[in-house]
This record gives structure tokens, sequence and C-alpha cells, in this order.
């Protein structure tokens, strides 16, 4: 209810923590918290990437042609008391705000979505910036607001310190870029990247995965420069001059004639407006959690760095100590134990089969004897009372070796894990060009109302109606 009066009503928290005081109760702040945390991230969820917000920007664009440029201090500081500029809702300029909708100021620490990096969420007075985007110059908050707002009023307004994971991330990726160029290649260049609080995402030219080897490279060389404390230098320099001093411009940015440039040591020099760490060590740890492909000679690596990474190694370690106490393997021995158990699992597997296999086997000559001869084919067709699909393809295969040159159809019985009849047809390689497996397993499930397919020499199926296996048995002879 105390967060209910609050998120749905806008009623204060402090008024009512008094008026419970009053009348002799007291509110759980720590549940309090802990759901407007989890408001705030549906809310954020339902702004970043949607159409919801991008759907204003063309509207806000047109309309905002006459308010100056904001003035972007987030480099220097996460928080700012500054003025109302403008208000927007459902892309209409308006005077005043309450609830959802987009607020322009003079000034602001929030960093706009762009060059990979997402847009900043944080706090404006007691209410919830949701998102940052940018129009030309021009900054915009979206938020929702709990209290209204009027232009010109001043507001204040912080980051959300998730900031600083965003820029652990954001020159994590830098180093990235730099070591995988060392790794594999000076070919290797940017095509596409997302950084955010919890994760980044590197997308770049190389045309195959990844051995293990370099991707432990990789991450030595980025780890490296982390503990090396290299001091994250910026540099405002002609365009021209920072790419012949060696600056990496990224992957469909646009740049003015003056652009900043981003120095962390010897190690990596590239052109970016998005916020940093100002020292390597900040960033604390790196690890790649991934390695995919995107598209033809394109390349994606996630990773995750500071605290997450360190997170993640801490719930390795325990998930190891775990597994060698199960198995109660020494120290490092782990994997080498897990291996033998593996391969005891398969020798065990595959004298189970063999023993549920063999009781069938013995009648194999006689079916072989049984066989009926169909357009100058050996066929057999037969009901077992297995419904293993392997130990029914074994046996498929003994009775086409005996054979030496046939078609073998085996309706096997249904079961309680699996209550259909499974179907199987073969046919020996020197038969395939004239008879078809595939063709002949559809015929005979459709009878027992069930489907299937394969190729030439081997196709398989199911069917529900069990009790018209003799009727398909008897015509499988007529799909020959």
């Amino acid at each position: 209810m105390f967060f209910k009066l609050y998120d749905t009503f806008g009623f204060p928290v402090d008024l009512t923590k008094i008026m419970a005081h009053e009348a002799g109760f007291t509110v759980d702040e720590s549940e309090f918290e802990a759901l407007m945390e989890k408001q705030k991230q549906v809310a954020r969820g339902s702004w970043k990437g949607s159409d919801k917000a991008n759907a204003q920007l063309d509207l806000i664009a047109k309309a905002t042609q006459a308010i100056p440029a904001t003035k972007f201090i987030g480099y220097e500081t996460l928080e700012a008391k500054t003025k109302v500029a403008a208000l927007f809702k459902d892309g209409q300029n308006v005077n005043e705000l309450i609830g959802e909708g987009v607020l322009i100021t003079a000034e602001t620490p929030f960093y706009a979505e762009g060059g990979g990096q997402v847009g900043d969420f944080g706090q404006i007075n007691n209410s919830e910036v949701l998102d940052t985007k940018k129009a030309g110059d021009i900054y915009l908050h979206f938020v929702n607001l709990k209290e209204k707002i009027k232009l010109n009023e001043p507001v204040t307004l912080k980051v959300s310190p998730e900031r600083k994971n965003t820029q652990r991330n954001h020159s994590a990726t830098h180093l990235l870029h730099a070591a995988l160029r060392k790794v594999l290649g000076t070919h290797v260049t940017q095509a596409g990247s997302l950084v955010e609080s919890e994760r980044l995402r590197f997308d770049f030219t190389h045309p195959k995965p990844l051995s293990p080897e370099e991707i432990k490279k990789v991450e030595a060389l980025v780890n490296a420069e982390i503990k090396a404390a290299k001091n994250v230098d910026i540099k405002h320099m002609n365009y021209k001059e920072a790419i012949v001093a060696g600056a990496m411009a990224l992957f469909g940015e646009k740049y003015g004639d003056e652009v900043r440039v981003l120095k962390m040591g010897d190690f990596s020099t590239e052109l970016c407006g998005g916020t940093h760490v100002s020292n390597t060590s900040d960033i604390k740890l790196f690890k790649i959690t991934s390695e995919t492909g995107v598209s033809s000679g394109v390349r994606r690596i996630e990773a995750i760095s500071g605290d997450k990474a360190l997170e993640l190694i801490e719930s390795a370690k325990r998930e190891l100590l775990q597994i060698e106490n199960e198995i109660s393997s020494n120290k490092g021995k782990a994997l080498e134990k897990l291996l033998n158990l593996q391969q005891q699992f398969k020798d065990y597997e595959s004298k189970l089969k063999a023993l549920v296999t063999k009781p069938w086997a013995k009648g194999v000559d006689e079916l072989v004897k049984k066989a009926k001869t169909v357009k100058g084919a050996h066929v057999i067709s037969v009901h077992l009372k297995a419904n293993d699909r392997e130990v029914l393809s074994s046996l498929s295969d003994k009775i086409k070796d005996k054979l030496q040159s046939g078609i073998v159809i085996i309706i096997g019985a249904p079961s309680t894990d699996s209550p259909q009849s499974p179907i199987l047809v073969s046919v020996t390689k020197d038969l395939s060009t004239k008879f078809n497996a595939g063709n002949i397993l559809k015929s005979i499930a459709a009878i027992m109302g069930g489907k299937g397919g394969g190729k030439a020499e081997f196709a398989q199926g199911a069917a529900p109606q069990s009790d018209k296996t003799d009727e398909a048995l008897a015509k499988s002879f007529e799909f020959i």
C-alpha cells in the first residue's frame, strides 16, 4: 500500500511516513525501495529501443529549431541544477508536464544515446528520467513525472550511478578493439557496438570464429592494460591531424572539424564522444562471455567488466568447488574426473543398448528367411514390441546386413513415455535409385494417422493409431 500510494496516486513519501507514524504504524522502507527499483526497470524497458520514444523524435526535432543547443556537462559531473527550456507531451510542445513526456534543459549531465553508448537514465527532482536522446544539438530527457513541472522552472538532474558501469564497459570496448587488431590483424575494424551498464557488445570484421587460444590472448591483453593503470587522456584536435596521429574513427559516426581524441597509454587511440573512466584500472576486470557470427565476415563479442566480471568469476569458482565436492575430485582434477565419468557413461550406455537389442537380434536370421520378394527386391515388414528408436534402428541395420540387398520396414510399439508407434523404413544403397524410403514411410504412416519423412535410403516417423498396425504392415508391400 505504501508503494501504491506513491506510484499510483502520487502521494508524497515523506507525508505518508509522518501520517503512518502519527497513527502508530511503521512503513517497510526496504520493500518500498525494492518495488521502486523494479518499477524503474520496467519503465526504462518500455522506452529503451522502443518505437514509443523514437516516434516523437521527428516531431520534437522540428519544434526545437528555435531552442539553443543544450550544454553537455556530463564529462565533469553527474548532477546539475538548471532550468527547463522546453516540454513535450506526445510530441507536442506544452507549458507544463506531468506523467510521461520529454523535457529539455539549458544544460545537462545526461549523456544522450550515441556512438554505441546507451542514453543515461536517472532522476529529475523526485521523478524518473527514463532515457536520453538527441535531436541535433538538443538533449531530450524522456521522463515520467510524479509532480508537475513548468516551463522555465528550476530543476535538479541526477544521472544514475549505473553510468560508472557504462563508462567501464565503454573504455573496455576501446581496449578490446585494440587487442583484437593485435591478435587477429589490422584488417579488424569495428562494425557496430552497444555499450550499457550491464554488458558490452562489439561487432568487428573477421572471416572466421576465434579459437579458444585467440580469445584467451585478447582477454589477457585487455586485462594487462587494466592492471597497468594507464591514464585515459582526452584531447580536442583537428580531425585530419587526429587521423594522421593514429586515432581510429568509429563505425557509422559523423565527425566535425574538431574531434575528441581518447588515448589509453600507447595501446588505444580512438575518436570518441562517449563517457569513460579516467584510468584503465577503474575497469577492474574484463571477461568475454561469448563470441559468435553476425553475418558473413562479421563476428560479435559480448563481454562484461568491473564488478559484473568479478561476480561471474566468483560464481564459477563456487560452482567448480561444488562439482569437485560432488564427484569427490581432488582440487584441479575436476575436468579430468568429469571426462572419465563421461566416457564411463558412454561405455555403460553402449552396453545397455547391446543388452536391450540382443533379445531381438536373435530373431534376425528368422526374419530374413521370411523375406518376401516384391518387384525383384527382398522385403521384410515386421512389428516389434520395442519403442526405443536407437534399438529399432540398430536392428534395422542388422537385418539389412543380413539381407545385403533389400527393404526393411519396422513398426514399433507405443509406450507410456512415447504413446505413438515409431516407424522406420530402410533401403539398401543398391536399390535406393529404384525405391524411396521416404515415400514408402509416408504411405505407411498415413494409414495409422501419422507422418514422417527422410531420404531415399532411410526414413522414420511416428503414428498414434497403433490399432491399425496390422493393416499398415499388410499394405506396406503395396507401397513398394
